[in-house]
Formats: structure tokens, sequence, C-alpha cells
């Protein structure tokens, strides 16, 4: 290119951030001769991605000027880096809000150790967003999940007529986490279409409830319904066969990992691979799978 303007710089600068070289982003950052609002969000996203919290708070002080974006892009870097007081400061000062802002709070307060908290301020903000979504319900499923309050949950849920995969999946893993595994069975079989998600958060439902014989066939019936398994899906049963000490069916799934399924065993695999064998005695065989462990 003849001539660099600034569209191209702010083109490789975006891409940079995109792609989570904040070294090259700010390289490109601080070459360029005029930066407008899209190359100032392009470095405050990269980095608040990368974690750099108090040098976000630096660039946000320092723009111009700020627009939607950026004030998102500063709400996600407080979500991840302080306290719910200093978010829930940022977020009353906003000028305006979107869907992307309403998320990143019922995210935050879905995530939060304070329960009660977490329960109130959740539902406040939900009841107050001008338009709820199935993004945001999901959302409001997992803070009440993590809450303790099924019913709550379940309530929310039951208000959507099209659930989808995403909101059904998180309803299913509400249910699973405090022993309702006939209710998750119900969510999983109205779904007409499950995809390996949802298909593994069952598998694991039956697993993490003692119910292993269950969590295997339905392993089965994933593949002959013609869904097949991923690293996930491995990973969780043959972690269920090591917890009941069930060896030798641990070692066939891991075996049908290639044998049948062609697929790479990856460092979490080996790792719950290792597990069952030293449970179970092997300790030879442990050591010389470990010995092949992907660096």
């Amino acid at each position: 290119m003849p001539e660099w303007n600034l569209v191209a710089w702010t083109i490789l600068l975006v891409a940079y951030a995109g792609s989570g070289d904040l070294q090259e982003a700010d390289r490109v950052f601080r070459s360029m001769q005029e930066r407008d609002l899209v190359a100032w969000n392009g470095i405050l996203s990269a980095s608040a991605t990368a974690g750099h919290f108090a040098r976000v708070q630096n660039i946000f002080q320092s723009m111009p000027e700020r627009d939607l974006v950026s004030w998102n892009c500063m709400l996600a870097a407080y979500s991840r880096d302080t306290n719910m007081q200093d978010l829930e400061r940022i977020f009353r000062t906003m000028p305006a809000w979107n869907m992307v802002s309403w998320a990143t709070m019922l995210a935050a307060y879905s995530q939060t150790g304070d329960l009660l908290s977490c329960k109130c301020k959740a539902k406040h903000l939900y009841d107050s967003m001008p338009v709820q979504s199935v993004a945001s319900a999901t959302l409001m499923v997992a803070a009440y999940s993590h809450c303790g309050n099924v019913e709550a949950a379940r309530w929310v849920f039951e208000e959507w007529s099209g659930r989808g995969l995403v909101l059904s999946t998180a309803m299913l893993r509400a249910y699973s986490g405090y022993g309702s595994v006939e209710a998750a069975r119900k969510i999983f079989e109205a779904m007409q279409d499950c995809d390996v998600i949802l298909w593994n958060s069952m598998i694991l439902a039956y697993a993490q409830n003692g119910r292993l014989p269950e969590a295997m066939g339905l392993f089965r019936l994933m593949n002959l319904g013609g869904r097949a398994p991923d690293e996930s899906s491995f990973v969780t049963i043959i972690a269920g066969c090591s917890h009941f000490g069930v060896i030798d069916d641990g070692k066939r799934f891991f075996l049908s990992l290639q044998q049948d399924f062609h697929l790479q065993a990856s460092k979490i695999l080996y790792s719950a691979m290792v597990d069952l064998l030293q449970r179970g005695g092997y300790l030879a065989d442990a050591q010389e799978l470990l010995a092949k462990l992907p660096l």
C-alpha cells in the first residue's frame, strides 16, 4: 500500500486486537499519527481481553470520546477484575445500555459468591430490561441455579416458548446440579434436535448423580442416534468410570476414542485416563501413559 491512511491503520489494529496480539496492536496504535474512535476501542478491547486492568482504565480515561462500545469494554474489564460494587458503579454511570451491557451484568451476578445479593440484584436487573431475550433468560437461569433457587430458574425457563438448545441446556444443568435427574431428562427428551453439548450435559447429569450405567447407556445411544461424541463426552464418561471404579469400561472408552472415532487424545483426556488407572491400581500403566502426555 503506497500510502497508509487512517482506515488502513485502523483495520490493521483491529485485526491484531481481534486475534489477541496485544503487543502488535499496541505497536500499531502508537504508530498512528491520528486515531479515530474505532482505533481507540480496538486497543481498549485488546487490553481488556488480555486482562491488563490498569491499562484499560488509563486508556479509557485518555479517550477523547467514547461510545457504547467503549463503555461495554470497560464494563467487561470490571466484571473480571474487581468487585461488584465497582462494577455496579460503572453500569450506573453509563449513558446508555444495550443487550451486551445487560448480559455482562447478569453474567457477573450469576458468578458472584454472594448468593442472596446474586438472587435479588439479578432479578431486579432482569425485570428492568426493556427487552428480554433467550440469552438474558439463559443468564438468569444460571444466576438462580448458582444461588440454589431451582424453582425460580424453572419459572424463568417456562416463560419462554421457543427456548432453544442454549436455554434448555442451562435449565438441564440447573436440575442436574441439585439432583433432579428426572426433570433434567424431561428437558432432554423434549428437544427434537439435541446438539452434542446437550447430550454431554445429560450424560454428566447421570454420572454426577451416581447413575453411571444410565450415563454409559446414553453415551452409546448418542452415537447410534447419529451424534458423534466429542472430547467432552469422553472426559465425562471416563471420569465417571474412574469415580465408580469401573476400570475395564473406562479403558474400552479410551480405546474407542481413537479406534472408532479417530479422535486425538488431549491432555485433559490423558489426565482422566491416568486417574482411572491409578485408582484401579494399574500404576505401571498409568506411568507409561503419563509419559505420552501431550506437552
